[in-house]
């Protein structure tokens, strides 16, 4: 699911892959008074509700159908996340318990899903 989200995050404007993809942001020459601000979610993955990171895919797919593979629909898309963080196992020890809240960090669509979700968040935020 990831990989059919990741292209999503090509319209995110504050988007940072990584710290190289940080400096090309930046300008060749930084004024002098230039500060540079970031800021960090505390348990962010477990902190997203999980209708809300339903809510959030759904708009990025209602946004930019051109993005979503021809043959696999909207709805598939939406069933599957909604399958993924919902339904959190994990084992310890013998014991198998769900993860209630959040996204599950171990998921191959948690970082994309997360990305898009806390962007959905800044775009309503800003709006």
């Amino acid at each position: 699911m990831g990989i059919l989200l990741k292209p999503f995050l090509n319209y995110i404007k504050s988007y940072i892959r990584d710290n190289l993809d940080m400096l090309n942001h930046l300008p060749e020459k930084v004024k002098e008074e230039t500060v540079l601000v970031r800021f960090d979610v505390i348990n962010l993955y477990t902190n997203i509700s999980h209708n809300y990171g339903i809510e959030a895919t759904q708009d990025w797919l209602d946004k930019y159908p051109e993005e979503t593979p021809g043959r696999i629909n909207k709805d598939f898309i939406i069933e599957s996340i909604t399958v993924i963080l919902q339904s959190n196992h994990l084992m310890f020890d013998t014991s198998v318990y769900r993860q209630k809240p959040g996204i599950a960090m171990g998921t191959r669509a948690a970082p994309t899903t997360t990305n898009l979700t806390m962007s959905y968040l800044e775009i309503t935020i800003y709006q």
